[in-house]
């Protein structure tokens, strides 16, 4: 078994993975997990792509996040339209990120004002 087909030891892989490393030679011994092994697998697994994403930044890691994260809302009986009208929904609700919005801070209601008295003696505004 080559270095790069240890990785999949001991993990939850994708469905034709066991035919690729036979292809290549190699004898993978695989079983079916039920539906609560599975969904924590899928968790665990979901954390690595993300972890593996945030290193390489690569499209093909971020589609595989995504392809966990829609395992995950099937086995939890979640249709992709639902998260659609969710994510939607949220959206309406609390925005999106194309502003690219990032929280400084939170004043008290004292800072503000003294930060408000401040501005008006300098002749300036910022928006809040």
């Amino acid at each position: 078994m080559e270095d790069k087909d240890i990785r999949y030891v001991g993990s939850l892989v994708r469905d034709r993975i066991p035919e690729i490393l036979r292809r290549e030679g190699n004898f993978p011994m695989t079983r079916t997990l039920d539906d609560e092994e599975y969904l924590y697998q899928l968790h665990v697994l979901l954390k690595h792509a993300i972890e593996v994403y945030m290193s390489q930044r690569s499209v093909a890691d971020l589609s595989d996040v995504l392809e966990i994260i829609e395992a995950i809302a099937e086995m939890r009986g979640v249709t992709d339209e639902e998260i659609v009208k969710i994510r939607n929904y949220r959206a309406m609700t609390f925005g999106t990120y194309h502003n690219r919005l990032f929280l400084e801070k939170m004043l008290t209601p004292e800072e503000k004002k003294t930060l408000d008295k401040e501005e008006e003696e300098a002749g300036f505004d910022v928006q809040f």
